[in-house]
């Protein structure tokens, strides 16, 4: 997370970033804290639903959604 708070701050003066600076930006942020926090719920629950890589896998698509969502509103806010 420390990584992606960094590279945000060092992309924060530039206007435009890319697609693929800014996917890489909320995956190092709020997609790895969600990766990391579900697989740990599930075994604290002990849940045998999924393995642990697909749990993880969901977290970080759940990240990124939460991400892009928040950037919208933010982006609709000040628009």
């Amino acid at each position: 997370m420390s990584e992606g708070e960094l590279l945000q701050i060092k992309n924060s003066r530039k206007l435009k970033i890319t697609e693929a600076e800014y996917f890489e930006i909320i995956r190092k942020k709020t997609a790895t804290l969600i990766s990391c926090c579900i697989p740990a719920v599930q075994n604290l629950l002990e849940c045998q639903i999924t393995s642990f890589n697909q749990m993880k896998q969901f977290g970080e698509l759940l990240g990124i959604g939460i991400s892009d969502k928040d950037d919208l509103l933010i982006i609709k806010l000040i628009a």
